[in-house]
């Protein structure tokens, strides 16, 4: 199975469906995600900031900020520390600083098909100008054909 078909298939099996409760299932879906690729390592964590309406109420704050550690924690990647500084204040429901979420994206840009870590970047200051920097740098992967 190729990279990208068992990244869809990683994304498909936890898009809404992360055993936020379940430690041992959590962890499994973390080595998962980081024997995958950056993108799905970076998509779990999008699934651990933007927990589901429906689950919201059965998960604390600091278990997902303990399940984002538990992750990053075990992962290597030039973007793990902004993502995971995002993470905490989405997982807290905070925004951050237009301008820094901007510095950010213009790092993400430089590692593409990390789709994942620029929609959590994205969620974290929603502007028309985080919007516009987001389309350029779909753009750019794309225009280079690295957008996998």
């Amino acid at each position: 199975m190729s990279r990208t078909t068992q990244e869809i298939h990683f994304i498909n099996k936890i898009d809404c469906k992360f055993p936020y409760a379940n430690a041992h299932a959590a962890e499994q879906l973390i080595q998962e995600a980081i024997a995958i690729s950056p993108n799905a390592v970076f998509k779990l964590v999008e699934e651990l900031v933007r927990v589901p309406e429906s689950k919201r109420k059965e998960i604390s704050i600091e278990t997902l900020c303990q399940l984002l550690e538990q992750t990053l924690s075990k992962y290597q990647h030039p973007l793990v520390d902004p993502i995971c500084q995002i993470g905490q204040l989405l997982i807290k429901e905070q925004k951050t600083a237009q301008s820094d979420i901007l510095s950010i994206l213009l790092k993400i840009k430089n590692f593409p098909g990390q789709y994942a870590a620029l929609s959590i970047a994205c969620d974290a200051s929603p502007s028309s100008k985080v919007d516009n920097l987001y389309q350029e740098i779909i753009y750019f992967w794309e225009s280079k054909g690295d957008a996998n």
